[in-house]
């Protein structure tokens, strides 16, 4: 069976944005809504960034440097929060993602990066509830308006490079809980009427994950991104989505010549 994907996504398209846009998915008049999140979406989950016009010196899809930091100076954030991933996009920090040991993973991330200290505690900060809150609020919106027209809408949360290390290795800190976002996102999307696939817990399946990500900046690399194709098309085709689950199971009995 022949599956046909629109990629809605866009640079700096964080939650809230997909909200203020989702008129434009349900548009395409899709079978199926695939919501894609990762935990720097939710760090990020109240960001807007304006159409604004464009500057021969900044590239395509970047927002001008004053805009970033006006526009993080007006976000609900902390000082702390705005200092920490100003400085996780300057050329030192990137240097010494590079350098830094991957075995010493936590204790680099909390210098730089509030992730670490953020979404991978246990018991998350007044300032990561609050960033749940508006990502509850925004799937509200968008399975409010899918269900209106009878489109499934089904979500899953891709991890970090720190997260699939914590699971792969099946150890992390007291205080720490790499699957607490996942919980709370699975919550918040089966409360509207949506469908939430979890990947995380296949992780621990995969030995050694470091080779998958970039350690500039964590984002995955082509093996991780091949990676992650063949997790979600297992979690899609596994019976958590009824048309898909039938598709894949007429595909395996049409290999076994039934």
């Amino acid at each position: 069976q022949d599956v046909e994907v629109y990629n809605e996504g866009m640079a700096w398209g964080f939650p809230h944005s997909t909200a203020l846009r989702f008129k434009d998915v349900l548009t395409a008049q899709p079978d199926m809504i695939l919501w894609l999140l990762t935990p720097g979406d939710v760090q990020r989950a109240s960001v807007v960034w304006q159409k604004t016009k464009p500057s021969p010196d900044v590239p395509i899809g970047e927002p001008p440097r004053t805009s970033r930091l006006t526009k993080y100076i007006f976000a609900p954030a902390s000082a702390a929060s705005l200092a920490g991933d100003l400085f996780g996009r300057t050329r030192t920090a990137l240097l010494l993602r590079h350098f830094l040991d991957l075995r010493d993973y936590g204790h680099s991330f909390q210098v730089t990066n509030d992730s670490v200290e953020g979404f991978l505690m246990a018991n998350p900060s007044a300032e990561w509830k609050q960033r749940l809150r508006q990502i509850d609020s925004d799937a509200a919106d968008m399975e409010g308006r899918a269900n209106a027209v009878g489109i499934p809408f089904v979500a899953v949360l891709l991890p970090t490079r720190e997260q699939a290390i914590m699971i792969s290795r099946g150890d992390w800190p007291a205080g720490y809980d790499p699957y607490k976002l996942g919980d709370d996102l699975r919550a918040i999307v089966t409360s509207h009427g949506g469908t939430y696939i979890d990947i995380l817990h296949d992780f621990k399946s995969i030995s050694d994950p470091k080779p998958d990500f970039f350690p500039a900046d964590g984002h995955p690399n082509p093996a991780g991104h091949a990676k992650y194709s063949r997790l979600l098309a297992r979690a899609l085709t596994n019976g958590a989505v009824p048309a898909l689950g039938l598709a894949s199971q007429s595909h395996s009995s049409f290999e076994k010549g039934n």
